[in-house]
């Protein structure tokens, strides 16, 4: 019956857990740094994954930037290293803007990932976040003190 039970629960959401944060945090650096939105949760069982999901609101801004392309990083840590990394590796976000015209944007956004955490011990998610490319670009999180959502949820493997 035990066996049954354990199959029953594959797939099934074991348990939610939300954050939010709703202070504008800037970067004018492409360093990753902490946004101040971070999330826990403990798995039940080793063999669980963690669906995590971010919504938040980030824009860019410049009053010049000689037609060149500026980006916004993020990236979702744990204490293992690396989850979900949307940074300058490629992936982040960039923003094409006209040449000696200041340029402002604000985009709202959901990124999504699993994680396989192989432990039963308390798991915090960290987001991380950097601005790149030219000089003087600032990056904000939670624009406009937009709320953001870390969402993490525990799925019965």
């Amino acid at each position: 019956l035990m066996a049954l039970q354990g199959f029953v629960d594959a797939g099934k959401i074991l348990q939610v857990q939300t954050s939010t944060y709703a202070t504008a945090t800037t970067t004018t650096s492409s360093t990753l740094a902490a946004t101040g939105l971070t999330g826990s949760i403990t798995p039940s069982a080793t063999t669980s994954k963690v669906y995590i999901s971010l919504t938040f609101r980030y824009g860019s801004s410049r009053s010049n930037n000689g037609n060149k392309e500026d980006g916004y990083g993020i990236r979702i840590t744990s204490g293992a290293g690396t989850v979900i990394d949307y940074d300058n590796s490629g992936t982040g976000w960039y923003f094409q803007r006209d040449n000696a015209v200041a340029q402002d944007s604000r985009n709202i956004t959901t990124i999504t990932g699993i994680d396989s955490p192989s432990t039963t011990s308390a798991i915090t998610y960290t987001v991380k976040h950097a601005s790149y490319s030219a000089a003087g670009v600032s990056s904000v999180f939670c624009r406009d003190n937009a709320t953001a959502t870390l969402t993490l949820m525990e799925i019965g493997a």
